[in-house]
């Protein structure tokens, strides 16, 4: 863990493990605008984005809004088919940036993190949902409630499990 208030880009470049950057968010007006889950809802409830069933092997997403989502709703458009309660809420710029652009007020990427800000990414996850093993380039995560579990696999490990980690 590193307080990333007055960390510098160039000494992050050099680490080769994930690093944990306290003092970020404060400052975000997101951490008051939403001190619930509730008070995201009630300003973003219509938001559109997708549901990803990360739990499959093969995985399957379903258009949802944010309230729909967080609901409960998940059946696979429109189908009698539903998704697991694993899956997670995504949007991002590739595909809509809608969502990403009404919150654009509510947090700035940190200075130490501004230059890996090419791809936003919103998820949303309910309680048990999260999201299969997968890989990255450098980047970065802030999150703004509730609480998340991360399992990490080194990087020389070239097949990642084909499930669930809490499974």
């Amino acid at each position: 863990r590193l307080d990333g208030r007055d960390l510098q880009p160039s000494s992050l470049a050099s680490s080769e493990q994930p690093v944990v950057l306290t003092g970020l968010t404060e400052a975000w007006s997101a951490r008051t605008r939403w001190r619930t889950i509730a008070d995201f809802v009630a300003q973003h409830a219509d938001a559109e984005g997708y549901a990803r069933d990360h739990d499959q092997l093969e995985l399957r997403d379903t258009d949802t809004t944010v309230g729909g989502y967080l609901s409960g709703d998940l059946s696979v458009n429109g189908s009698h088919d539903t998704l697991g309660s694993s899956a997670a809420f995504f949007v991002n710029d590739y595909e809509d940036s809608r969502l990403a652009e009404r919150l654009a007020d509510s947090y700035a990427a940190p200075p130490a993190l501004k230059h890996l800000e090419v791809l936003r990414v919103i998820s949303l996850e309910r309680p048990r949902a999260g999201v299969a093993f997968h890989r990255h380039e450098a980047a970065w995560q802030a999150q703004i409630l509730g609480q998340k579990v991360w399992f990490l696999v080194d990087p020389s490990v070239e097949t990642l499990p084909q499930h669930s980690p809490c499974t």
